[in-house]
């Protein structure tokens, strides 16, 4: 791994998903072991660099279940980064948010995946915009 003064990880949505016959998180607090063994590498590299870690993606019309444990793993990496002085950025409002005005179909390929560039585009805007956000409500 190169050396870096920011890193940006966004990972975990196959946790969410829990496959079967994949190894995934079991719980919300395997996930965040799993978050603290790469914070524990990049800071063996890079001691003092920022980190940034993304909230797993949201699914459409995946049932209820996919969903819960989506908002747990999400509220468990949002505690465990403030707990360990990392930053959290959850996208997913800004996503449901255009999602519901405009659709799925225009920025999903299936429930799971965006499409590219809508999707991927939706997504780095949800990023930046809750980033911005995050930003502007603590210096307040």
């Amino acid at each position: 791994m190169p050396e870096a003064d920011v890193y940006i990880i966004a990972i975990g949505v196959n946790d969410v998903m829990d496959w079967d016959g994949y190894d995934c998180a079991d719980t919300a607090e395997e996930y965040t072991e799993r978050i603290q063994k790469v914070h524990d590498i990049i800071s063996e590299v890079s001691p003092g660099a920022k980190m940034y870690f993304i909230a797993p993606w949201v699914f459409f019309d995946y049932g209820d279940a996919a969903e819960v444990r989506g908002n747990e793993f999400r509220e468990a990496l949002r505690v465990w980064c403030e707990d360990n002085g990392c930053i959290y950025i959850n996208p997913v409002p800004s996503i449901l948010s255009v999602i519901y005005t405009e659709g799925a179909s225009v920025f999903m390929y299936n429930e799971l995946h965006p499409y590219a560039p809508e999707g991927v585009g939706l997504y780095s805007y949800a990023v930046l915009r809750e980033d911005h956000l995050r930003r502007v409500n603590s210096a307040s």
